[in-house]
């Protein structure tokens, strides 16, 4: 029988699995991670999650489209703290940020990440949105470059997603000058 929550309290609850959700998914990863574990941490039953969510996999797929969620959001702030338009360093700073404190790919690998596509039947990204964005944030960017620059930015951005999403393989002490480095060098498409 599904637990019978109040709103505010399903919000609360939906809010502390993502929380802890991360948290775990973070020490843990994937493969290791356990539904069990998420709700003793969010404090419910386990068969309580599956009011939230329908499975694991859907669960971590939330969880992207929440960060994703954060990250426009914060861009949005972004933009309302430069109405005549983003400069290039608080652009590139954005970025690094998100690369730091917003990337859960960082712990997801590939394989991770594909199956958890191959198992919600997830459509591939639609051209045409990906175009509507691209012009979106270029119109509040302080750049005379337009979308098929940002769609350059783009995939030099998702080579630093996936090239920092294992982060074991990588010189700890080097890793934060290098992806400076390399965002700066992929927001050079931009301005």
């Amino acid at each position: 029988m599904p637990a019978n929550f109040r709103p505010e309290e399903r919000e609360t609850i939906y809010r502390n699995l993502l929380k802890e959700g991360y948290r775990i998914l973070a020490s843990m990863g994937m493969k290791k991670l356990k539904i069990s574990d998420v709700a003793r941490a969010a404090g419910i039953a386990t068969g309580s999650f599956y009011s939230f969510f329908s499975s694991k996999y859907d669960f971590i797929y939330q969880m992207i489209l929440e960060r994703k969620r954060e990250s426009l959001s914060a861009f949005e702030a972004l933009c309302q703290s430069y109405p005549q338009g983003i400069p290039f360093d608080a652009l590139k700073q954005f970025w690094l940020d998100n690369l730091r404190t917003n990337n859960i790919y960082r712990l997801l690998s590939q394989s991770d990440y594909a199956l958890i596509q191959e198992r919600l039947d997830l459509p591939p990204e639609e051209d045409d949105k990906n175009q509507q964005l691209a012009e979106q944030i270029m119109s509040h960017l302080a750049s005379d470059k337009g979308a098929d620059d940002f769609m350059n930015f783009s995939e030099a951005y998702k080579l630093l997603v996936i090239g920092s999403s294992d982060l074991s393989k990588l010189d700890q002490k080097r890793l934060d000058l290098v992806l400076e480095h390399l965002v700066d060098t992929a927001c050079r498409f931009l301005y």
